[in-house]
């Protein structure tokens, strides 16, 4: 049995109860202290499986974390991508259908933009100048049940693209700058605009075509290509 003690007068060790609060120190037989440490060996040993236990689960929760990540990051990949595809094929279907109600063919090799006019007019630069200018109003492919807010950026980025090299613009204003003239004179590295500037664009929906249209406010007249020309109306 443990046997208990607490120190005396003139620093004697004094044997007491395990109850005594000033016991100091425990005394073991060589048997009782071999089988704590036994005992205590095999705490330790069960704690460290355990610690290895907990390790592989937290290694295992991670992978699988790791695994659910990809697997949602695949998934949004593949949505967006099917998105994309959709609107790709619905907005080709939908160019299919404005081309054709305009009469404008071969349907594919036609950009659903057309011109339908082109105006000369005078703008006032200040009260003592003046200017020449085109007004010109350019129809899109999109059905004006579709708000101006969700096809804005796709039409945005295809004038970009394709629409303002082949009808001649050479400088398009930026956002702050739409509607001044003054700021179509030189490009953003300060040099002289000598080509056609569009320097205002304003967006309206035609409900009797059916079609968003665009007029466009140019320092000089558009080069109209036949493929952006309205077709020709069919003689009787």
């Amino acid at each position: 049995m443990p046997k208990f003690f607490k120190r005396g007068s003139f620093g004697r060790m004094l044997e007491t109860d395990d109850w005594d609060r000033e016991a100091t120190e425990v005394r073991l037989e060589p048997d009782e202290y071999k089988e704590m440490c036994q005992k205590l060996d095999s705490q330790r040993a069960r704690i460290s499986g355990l610690n290895a236990q907990l390790n592989n689960t937290k290694r295992l929760l991670e992978q699988a974390q790791q695994q659910l990540w990809q697997t949602e990051a695949e998934n949004n990949r593949l949505n967006k991508e099917s998105q994309e595809a959709q609107a790709a094929l619905m907005q080709q279907q939908a160019l299919n259908a404005a081309n054709a109600a305009r009469g404008l063919t071969p349907k594919k090799e036609r950009s659903g933009y057309v011109v339908l006019s082109s105006t000369q007019a005078v703008e006032h630069v200040s009260k003592s100048q003046t200017a020449g200018v085109w007004h010109s109003v350019v129809q899109t492919p999109y059905n004006t049940a579709l708000p101006l807010e969700a096809i804005q950026p796709q039409i945005e980025q295809e004038l970009k693209e394709n629409i303002y090299g082949r009808l001649g613009v050479a400088y398009v204003a930026g956002r702050l700058e739409n509607g001044k003239i003054d700021a179509v004179r030189y490009d953003r590295e300060g040099r002289t605009v000598e080509g056609c500037a569009l320097y205002r664009l304003s967006y309206r929906a035609n409900y009797r075509a059916g079609l968003w249209e665009m007029v466009w406010f140019t320092t000089k007249a558009l080069t109209v290509p036949e493929d952006f020309r309205p077709a020709e109306k069919k003689k009787r």
